[in-house]
């Protein structure tokens, strides 16, 4: 066996996976780091199960055009069904979700299903909610808006006012003096610099981990780096020689945790398969408070 572990050829091993993987969507990213593309794609995603939903009094008292207020209802009723609601969501090819990574806050559109597109209208409306890192099973309705109100500082009031347990959640031991208008976060976020929401009362939130300076989420890379950990331990307990075999395919969760890889030996051809579930450790919701 080579004891020569290289990080690097592991995720060019990754990288040609989910090249297969991403297919006839490769023409659309600018990025050739196929693997962090493939991350990218189940972290903004928002994954189908049954979850519980809150609804702001401002969604409730807000006189809504009927069409709207239907889709919202929709939206609502695939969401505790645990049906897909991705198609309602923003497209994203070489789009980094920055109100996400920092707010952890998603935003619907609310147009009709286009047969001819197969895809959902973009509307000029959208549904703002938050989606709690620490336990996506719930889900917050906080308001409908125009675009651009990616950040939206007031859309934390609305939370505190409506649910002031989920803003305990969040909030960090932190305070400031400064409270940035959301004009500084926009100018900030332009050249990829992280700052978190404040609420009126200059109280710091922390809504989800932020974004690095190439404006990839922190969390795909957090993923990135015990993923590789993970991948080099099989190897070493299984006397695997990084050089003779190669990684042909992997399965990860929607909650960014690799779940198995299948190898091949470059020499004989064989495969073997390796499952990471005696490995549970969830880095993207690391507790699950109910």
């Amino acid at each position: 066996m080579d004891n020569n572990f290289s990080y690097e050829e592991i995720i060019a091993q990754l990288n040609k996976c989910a090249e297969k993987k991403l297919k006839k969507e490769l023409l659309k990213y600018k990025s050739k780091d196929y693997f962090i593309e493939y991350l990218k794609e189940i972290y903004f995603s928002i994954p189908a199960k049954p979850r519980k939903v809150f609804i702001s009094k401002e969604i409730k008292e807000r006189i809504l055009d009927k069409k709207i207020r239907k889709a919202v209802n929709k939206i609502e009723y695939k969401l505790k069904k645990g049906e897909d609601v991705n198609p309602l969501l923003s497209k994203r090819f070489d789009n980094n979700d920055k109100m996400l990574s920092s707010f952890g806050i998603h935003h619907f559109h609310l147009g009709e299903y286009l047969k001819n597109k197969q895809e959902y209208n973009r509307t000029r409306e959208l549904l703002y909610c938050f989606l709690p890192y620490y336990n996506d099973n719930l889900i917050y309705f906080i308001d409908i808006l125009p675009h651009k109100q990616w950040c939206n500082q007031e859309l934390f009031n609305i939370i505190q006012k409506n649910w002031p347990d989920v803003i305990d959640y969040i909030k960090s031991p932190l305070e400031t003096d400064i409270l940035y208008t959301d004009k500084n976060i926009k100018d900030l976020r332009d050249v990829n610099i992280n700052i978190m929401p404040c609420l009126k009362t200059g109280e710091i939130l922390m809504p989800n981990f932020g974004y690095a300076i190439d404006g990839n989420p922190i969390n795909v890379y957090h993923c990135v780096i015990q993923i590789k950990k993970q991948i080099k331990l099989v190897y070493k307990k299984n006397h695997i020689d990084i050089h003779d075999m190669e990684i042909i395919d992997f399965k990860i969760s929607n909650s960014l945790i690799l779940e198995k890889i299948i190898i091949k030996s470059k020499t004989s051809g064989n495969e073997n398969v390796y499952f990471f579930n005696q490995y549970p450790i969830n880095l993207l919701y690391p507790s699950q408070p109910s």
